[in-house]
């Protein structure tokens, strides 16, 4: 693949333009005891093993990205946000993407953790994904940022 071929990401702190489809909200969700962030071990397998509890809006989050990132987080990594004091971050705006031609969004939050949960199976695929537990200057080493 040349780097024509390649997506183009830029960050923004700004809402996201009307008229731009979000198609996947993440979290930086924190413990609110020691401030480390969750990182999900996706396995070895996976092409970026290593990723933030997110994934794509779905009709039952009624358009409201906060409910995207709380539900993704309750079902990829068993832990519950607290949506009230969730602090928007900004988007991630990605264009020339090969399988998606239209430039699209990927939200960002941080919030911190309100409940875990025992680890369980992603309700969308059936996997299990590994909680890590990592200090703020060790995430984006893992995720390869």
């Amino acid at each position: 693949m040349t780097d024509a071929a390649q997506p183009r990401f830029t960050w923004n702190e700004s809402a996201v333009p009307d008229g731009v489809p979000v198609t996947q909200v993440y979290v930086w969700a924190l413990d609110p005891d020691d401030g480390r962030v969750l990182i999900q071990d996706r396995c070895t397998r996976h092409v970026r093993p290593h990723n933030l509890p997110g994934g794509r809006p779905e009709p039952e989050d009624r358009g409201d990205p906060l409910r995207t990132a709380a539900r993704e987080a309750m079902e990829e990594s068993q832990i519950h946000i607290d949506v009230d004091r969730a602090v928007y971050l900004g988007y991630q705006l990605v264009e020339g993407d090969p399988k998606r031609p239209e430039p699209y969004a990927q939200m960002r939050y941080a919030a911190p953790i309100s409940a875990y949960e025992p680890i369980g199976p992603d309700p969308d695929n059936g996997r299990t994904h590994r909680r890590f537990m990592v200090s703020l200057d060790r995430a984006p080493e893992l995720l390869a940022w």
